[in-house]
């Protein structure tokens, strides 16, 4: 996978929005630009489980992604989502395949 084509897809996107959001969200408690780097940050080891699905191309990285981001804040959905994409990968076939 080359480096551009993973930087501008998938989860890296909202990685990016996350940063943008709470620099705008933090106004006036620091600079701009501290904001926007604190902001990508968080939003990255939130989306850290995310970001190891769509790595490794796992089959459920749509649930996985769906599922990190609406119980990330219990600790224990992050965890069981880092676990969910660290797990086994089923490869689909094709119909070139067949």
């Amino acid at each position: 996978m080359k480096f551009k084509s993973f930087l501008f897809s998938g989860p890296m996107q909202f990685v990016v929005l996350g940063g943008v959001v709470f620099a705008y969200a933090a106004q006036g408690t620091g600079s701009a630009v501290e904001n926007f780097i604190l902001g990508l940050v968080l939003t990255a080891l939130i989306l850290i489980p995310s970001l190891v699905a769509y790595h490794r191309n796992h089959h459920q990285r749509l649930a996985i992604f769906v599922l990190n981001v609406s119980t990330f804040w219990t600790g224990l959905g992050w965890v069981a989502c880092l676990v969910w994409a660290c797990s086994r990968v089923i490869p689909t076939t094709t119909a070139q395949e067949i």
